[in-house]
């Protein structure tokens, strides 16, 4: 049977599944868990720094160990998932068995406005040129089809966590 209490956001960078697990994990009264941070201490340098070093082969094994780790642990949690989690080494099997998926759904134009306000450099998929709108368009077009197996999909303009919590519990 599946957990309510273990929740996992998926979506794509500059979707707010970290800003938002906060917030979610406050209401609901449980730990957050931010996938990529976890990676981090785990190696004990950053994503960049991972790809660069070990490659995404190394990056997305390593993912998906922790994944299942953190999964599997009696641990309830609110988790913001990296945005290729779901799909590489059956990650959304993994978390549509062991808890909620939840979908953050954002329209292409505003990723692009998000993410063009942060340091590209921390981000491996995206190189800082005038082709973010194109590179996230094409993740989003090869994503999108395992994000949309999440349990619920939300869109931005839904995004609160009481709103959330209500379908959580509607499930």
């Amino acid at each position: 049977m599946k957990s309510k209490e273990k929740i996992y956001l998926v979506g794509m960078p500059g979707a707010g599944k970290s800003t938002f697990g906060v917030d979610l994990a406050e209401a609901m009264k449980l730990p957050f868990v931010d996938l990529d941070k976890e990676i981090e201490a785990t190696e004990g340098k950053s994503i960049t720094e991972i790809f660069q070093s070990e490659g995404e082969g190394y990056f997305r094994q390593l993912e998906s160990k922790l994944l299942n780790e953190i999964s599997n642990s009696s641990s309830n949690f609110v988790m913001s998932t990296g945005g290729g989690t779901p799909c590489y080494h059956q990650g959304i099997e993994v978390m549509l068995e062991k808890g909620i998926v939840v979908y953050l759904q954002v329209p292409l134009q505003t990723l692009v406005q998000r993410l063009e306000k942060t340091d590209l450099t921390k981000r491996p998929k995206f190189e800082k040129d005038n082709k973010i709108h194109e590179q996230l368009g094409q993740l989003l077009a090869e994503r999108e089809k395992v994000y949309k197996q999440a349990d619920l999909i939300i869109e931005e303009r839904e995004l609160k966590a009481f709103n959330v919590i209500e379908k959580i519990k509607g499930i």
